[in-house]
């Protein structure tokens, strides 16, 4: 029979090896996930709505001013859970262009492709 101290040993070094092929192998499923998910993957985005929510002072004219420079079509709905925030049409295919004129407005808090879940489309 082995003393209790190399036993103790022998335990230990085992463990040791356990828990490095565990964390080697959580450490290969976590990149292999995160090379497979892609945050957009399966996402539908309405093809030409997008959200944009104002800085909470900002004035109605400000507003339209960045609707002008966004060229937007018209404002879909208003969301008043959160102040500002609003739902609005832009030509089809322009969703980029409106963006980058949105967030490039100090006015604008957040510029965002609407989903289409969000939007109600089907």
């Amino acid at each position: 029979m082995r003393p209790l101290t190399q036993f103790s040993r022998t335990k230990r070094r085992t463990s040791v090896v356990i828990q490095g092929c565990v964390a080697v192998l959580v450490f290969a499923a976590d990149a292999n996930i995160a090379q497979s998910q892609d945050p957009d993957a399966g996402v539908l985005y309405h093809p030409s709505q997008v959200l944009v929510a104002f800085q909470p002072a900002t004035v109605a004219a400000a507003r339209d001013a960045a609707h002008v420079a966004a060229q937007a079509v018209g404002l879909v709905r208003e969301y008043h859970i959160v102040q500002g925030l609003q739902l609005v049409e832009v030509p089809e295919g322009q969703i980029q262009q409106a963006l980058t004129a949105y967030r490039n407005n100090p006015s604008v808090l957040l510029g965002m492709r609407a989903k289409q879940c969000f939007t109600g489309a089907k």
